[in-house]
C-alpha cells in the first residue's frame, strides 16, 4: 500500500489512521533512481511486464523491502530480481534466470532472493551469493 489508509466506525470516524510509507525511509524515487543507476533499468520508461511489489516483512523482522521483476534489456529470455532494503537502500539480493516460462528450475534450487528472506526470518545475513549459471 501506499498512503495512508484508514479506518471508519459505524458513523463515519476515523478510527484508525496507518501510515504505510512512514516504514519506508528509502523513497519509491530512491528505488526507481537506485534501480536505474545500479542496474541500467529505467523503471519510468521500460514498463513492460514489470512486477513492483513493496511490503513489510513480519513474521519477528518487521522489514520495510521493495521486490523487482523486469525482462533483460539485452536478451528478454531472461528475467532479473531485486529485492531492495526499505530502509538502508541495501541490495538485498539479485538474480538473473532464465524465464521459468521457457525452462523450468531445477526442484531443489533455492534462489538468492529465497535465500535472502530467510535469512531475514533468521537474523543472519546471507553472504553466500548462488547465480542461476545452470542456465547461461
Amino acid at each position: 500500500s501506499i498512503g495512508k489508509g484508514y479506518s471508519f466506525d459505524a458513523k463515519g470516524n476515523i478510527i484508525k489512521e496507518v501510515d504505510y510509507d512512514a516504514p519506508f525511509t528509502f523513497t519509491f524515487d530512491d528505488f526507481f533512481k537506485k534501480v536505474k543507476e545500479e542496474f541500467g533499468y529505467d523503471i519510468k520508461k521500460h514498463t513492460k511486464r514489470d512486477y513492483i511489489r513493496r511490503f513489510i516483512l513480519m513474521e519477528g523482522v518487521n522489514k520495510p523491502l521493495y521486490i523487482l521483476h523486469f525482462d533483460d534489456l539485452v536478451d528478454p529470455t531472461y528475467r532479473h530480481a531485486i529485492i531492495i532494503d526499505g530502509e538502508t537502500g541495501e541490495t538485498g539480493a539479485h538474480e538473473k534466470k532464465i524465464d521459468p516460462r521457457i525452462k523450468s528450475v531445477p526442484k531443489d534450487y533455492v534462489s538468492p532472493l529465497e535465500q535472502y528472506i530467510d535469512s531475514l526470518k533468521h537474523g543472519k545475513k546471507n553472504s553466500e551469493k548462488k547465480s542461476w549459471s545452470i542456465f547461461d
